[in-house]
């Protein structure tokens, strides 16, 4: 299981869209719960989802 998720890390740290967009859709449960966290703060849930996924995005790169 870990092996397969390093892989898709490796994968995407090269560039690749899809590596990328199956490690954000593997850690929605996360990002879900953090949304729920901040939500009522002025922002609609799915706004916060976009921002979270685009965080985890560019906080997958710098790793």
């Amino acid at each position: 299981m870990y092996e397969i998720e390093t892989e898709e890390i490796l994968k995407a740290k090269q560039g690749s869209e899809e590596a990328m967009s199956k490690i954000v859709q593997n850690n929605s449960g996360l990002i879900w719960s953090i949304v729920n966290r901040f939500s009522n703060r002025g922002h609609t849930k799915e706004d916060l989802y976009q921002i979270g996924c685009i965080r985890f995005d560019k906080s997958d790169k710098k790793i």
